[in-house]
């Protein structure tokens, strides 16, 4: 198979460019209207029999700014307590109570930079510079997932990871990615970097029933988030990819095997 592919959208009114998204895919993200104009330059090349050299180039002038944001993407919510609920794959209910002014949050200045680090390292290392976007990732992992013939590398950002942790369930369907950008490109919009790091540490998965960064260092460690060593660090963002499975792994085998080199090389790495 070939691809050559070059589009490109002219400066165009924002909410008349997100108008050509079916409203079906938008869901409850109908609310969203913006001000502001949107244009775009894509170019993708792809050739079966050179995969190495695959290229995915994406520009975007982002001249947007929201005007309303609907109900359910209302961020002000996270400003004190607020009840965190995830579904799991089984279809059970996890809650917790979160945010600031409850037990269970650390604020950014009392985590460990060890383990701010080592996430950033693991997890999205041009966190501080993009937009909530990587458009090297995107290209990194079309390419990997095209030689594999299977899918073996995400390219989701932290900002998108939070997005979905926030608001949307796990079902992978278009819908959910389109809203999953809508919602990344609301949060880079509304937060600073340091308010979406605080959020994500603070209500992502280490773990079966193991939310936030509080619960995952005294589980794992006995210890508070701000005492975190660089090792210790460095094993808590290398379980994020799949907590449930690290962590059943680490229970058996400690900081040894597969646990030891992912940390390891983590730590070399950074």
């Amino acid at each position: 198979y070939l691809f050559d592919l070059r589009a490109s959208m002219p400066p165009t009114g924002c909410n008349d460019a997100i108008a050509a998204v079916p409203a079906d895919l938008l869901g409850d993200l109908r609310g969203f209207s913006w001000q502001g104009q949107l244009a775009a330059y894509v170019v993708a090349e792809v050739d079966s029999r050179q995969l190495d050299d695959a290229r995915l180039d994406i520009r975007v002038a982002d001249g947007c700014e929201f005007a309303t944001v609907p109900a359910m993407a209302d961020l002000r919510r996270f400003d004190g307590p607020f009840v965190h609920e995830v579904v799991e794959p089984d279809g059970s209910t996890f809650e917790m109570t979160t945010g600031p002014g409850t037990d269970g949050w650390v604020p950014i200045r009392t985590v460990s930079p060890f383990l701010v680090h080592a996430v950033l390292a693991h997890e999205d290392a041009g966190f501080l510079r993009h937009h909530g976007f990587a458009p090297w990732a995107i290209e990194e992992a079309l390419r990997r997932n095209l030689e594999a013939g299977r899918f073996v590398l995400g390219a989701s950002t932290i900002s998108m990871q939070l997005a979905k942790n926030l608001f949307l369930r796990r079902e992978k369907t278009l819908a959910r990615k389109v809203q999953e950008a809508l919602l990344t490109w609301w949060l880079e919009k509304a937060l600073d970097k340091r308010d979406i790091l605080a959020l994500y540490l603070n209500v992502i998965e280490y773990g079966p029933d193991i939310y936030g960064i509080r619960h995952a260092a005294r589980h794992y460690f006995g210890r508070e988030p701000v005492a975190l060593g660089p090792a210790e660090s460095a094993f808590l963002a290398s379980i994020l990819p799949a907590p449930k499975r690290r962590h059943s792994a680490a229970e058996q085998d400690g900081l040894s095997g597969g646990n030891l080199r992912r940390v390891r090389r983590l730590l070399e790495h950074m």
